[in-house]
C-alpha cells in the first residue's frame, strides 16, 4: 500500500500546483460542508442551536445580512472564521446559529430575491436540519418562519455524502448501488481487455474523483469497488463468473513496474485526502486552510498518526 501510494500521490500533488479550477471549489465546498455537519452533529448540549437550510433554488443569499449581524454564521471552533453559506451553481447550503432573527432574516431574503428575479424557492423539495440539543417546540416555531419540513439528515452536498451516520458505509449504499448497475450493463457488451481498461481508469474512476477528493470512502466500501473493477475486468460476460489470473496487487500495480495499470479505488481515496492535507500545509490562505487550520493547527504537519483534536471529523480523523 505505501509504495502504490508513493507511486500516486506524486501525480495528484502536482495537480495542485495548477491554477485554480471549479472543480477544485466543488470538492472544497463539499469537504467545508462534512466539517459543518459534523460540527452540529455533535452538539447535544448547551442553549445555543444550530440549524442547515438545503435550498432548492437558485442563488438567492444576501451577504450584507451577515454584515449586519441579522444572520450569525457557524464556526467549528473558536478561531475559525463564521461560515454562513456554500454555494456552487444552483445548489446553496446555509447554516446559522438558530434564533428567530435570523430565520425572519434569511425569510426576507427570499422575498427579496423572489420579487427582484421572478423565481420561486420550492419550498417542497428545501429542508432544515436542526443540532441534536434543539428542542421540539423550538424547531417546530422556527420551521413556521421558513415554512420548510425538518430533515434528520441533510444527506449529500453536490452528490457527496457530507452528513455522515456512525455507521460510515451506510452512507455510501447508493453509490455501490450506482457503481454495481454501470458495471453490470457495461459486463453486458462484450467488451475488449482494452475498452475496459479506458472504462475503469477514465470513466469508472473518473466520476468518483469529486467524492475522493472530499471525503475519504470507508475501507469496506472502497474494497468492494475494487473488488467490482476487478470482477468486470476478468468477465466474460455478465452471466458467468469468470477465473481472476492474477492478485488484485498486481492488477492495480503500474505498468512500467510490471503490473497491468488499473487504478485502484482504495490506494487513490487516500492519496487525495493526502493532496488535501498538502495544499492546507503549502497555500495557508487558501479556503481550506482559514476555516480548518484553526481547528486542526496542530495535525497538519504530514505523518499525523492520529488526530490530537477531541471529537475530530471522519477527514480529519
Amino acid at each position: 500500500m505505501a509504495n502504490r501510494l508513493r507511486l500516486v500521490i506524486p501525480s495528484i500533488i502536482s495537480e495542485s500546483q495548477q491554477a485554480f479550477v471549479p472543480d477544485r471549489l466543488m470538492s472544497d465546498g463539499c469537504l467545508i460542508a462534512h466539517e459543518i455537519m459534523h460540527y452540529i452533529n455533535k452538539t447535544k448540549q448547551g442553549t445555543n442551536c444550530y440549524s442547515v437550510i438545503k435550498l432548492d433554488m437558485h442563488k438567492a443569499f444576501d451577504r450584507a445580512a451577515e454584515s449586519r449581524h441579522q444572520i450569525f454564521g457557524l464556526k467549528i471552533s473558536r478561531y475559525a472564521p463564521p461560515l454562513s453559506h456554500l454555494f456552487y451553481a444552483d445548489d446553496a447550503f446555509i447554516c446559522c446559529k438558530a434564533t428567530s432573527a435570523s430565520f425572519e432574516s434569511i425569510r426576507d431574503i427570499f422575498h427579496d430575491f423572489e420579487a427582484a428575479s421572478g423565481q420561486m424557492i420550492n419550498l417542497q423539495k428545501s429542508f432544515i436540519k436542526f443540532s441534536p440539543n434543539s428542542p421540539a417546540d423550538f424547531k417546530s416555531h422556527m420551521t413556521s418562519i421558513l415554512r420548510m419540513k425538518v430533515a434528520d439528515s441533510f444527506g449529500t452536498y453536490l452528490g457527496v455524502p457530507v452528513d455522515l451516520p456512525k455507521c460510515k458505509k451506510n452512507a455510501f449504499h447508493d453509490l455501490l448501488d450506482k457503481i454495481t448497475t454501470r458495471i453490470s450493463s457495461w459486463a453486458s457488451l462484450h467488451l475488449s481487455q482494452p475498452s475496459k481498461f479506458v472504462i475503469i481508469n477514465s470513466i469508472l474512476i473518473g466520476s468518483l474523483v469529486h467524492i475522493f477528493a472530499a471525503v475519504p470512502l470507508p475501507l469496506s466500501v472502497s474494497k468492494k469497488l475494487d473488488s467490482l473493477i476487478a470482477a468486470f475486468w476478468w468477465s466474460k460476460n455478465s452471466s458467468q463468473r469468470s477465473i481472476h489470473w492474477l492478485s488484485q496487487p498486481h492488477l492495480h500495480t503500474p505498468k512500467d513496474t510490471g503490473g497491468l495499470g488499473i487504478k485502484s479505488v482504495t490506494v487513490l481515496s487516500q492519496a487525495y485526502l493526502l493532496k488535501n492535507f498538502w495544499r492546507i500545509h503549502h497555500r495557508p490562505t487558501g479556503i481550506l486552510a482559514k476555516y480548518l487550520t484553526p481547528k486542526y493547527r496542530k495535525d497538519f504537519h504530514i505523518p499525523n498518526p492520529k488526530s490530537r483534536v477531541s471529537q475530530p471529523s471522519f477527514v480529519c480523523a
